[in-house]
């Protein structure tokens, strides 16, 4: 089973049971809350170094999780949808969780990306403190320069 984009109004939760989504390749539902009366940490409280919504004056970076230890933890730092299968991190560019997140001046595609405050998502998949799995998402902002190829002189043509 795998679950894309939103569930219907009906089901909205961000923690669901495990049993539901363990097995054949669960995808996370966008989400950067908790709830579902899980015990799990929250956003902030997991995205500590750098704090949630920071604007670092890097082009790359390095992000600590906190309050999951012991866990199996799933992300991506693209902003795409984490997997978690069969209590494992699969498909995509999902990566399981060993120490540090790094995130860069690149897109999914590998090119360089510019500007003063460019927006990077990190998405995180993990059991809860009830057995089910919760979703958190948490943003930052990277300092990727100027485009070396930008219109100095205002024509709305790229210098060359």
């Amino acid at each position: 089973m795998e679950i894309r984009g939103r569930l219907a109004p009906s089901l909205i939760t961000y923690v669901l049971p495990a049993f539901l989504l363990i097995g054949a390749g669960c995808q996370a539902p966008s989400s950067g809350g908790g709830g579902g009366g899980d015990n799990s940490p929250s956003n902030g409280q997991i995205f500590q170094n750098p704090e949630l919504n920071s604007h670092i004056d890097a082009d790359n970076t390095d992000i600590s999780l906190s309050s999951l230890e012991g866990s199996t933890v799933c992300y991506t730092a693209d902003g795409s949808e984490p997997i978690y299968a069969s209590g494992g991190c699969a498909g995509g560019t999902t990566a399981s969780y060993g120490g540090n997140v790094s995130i860069a001046c690149t897109d999914q595609a590998g090119a360089v990306q510019y500007g003063t405050a460019v927006k990077k998502t990190v998405r995180l998949i993990f059991a809860g403190t009830s057995g089910s799995l919760v979703f958190r998402r948490g943003e930052f902002y990277l300092n990727c320069g100027l485009d070396p190829l930008g219109d100095a002189d205002g024509d709305g043509v790229l210098n060359q």
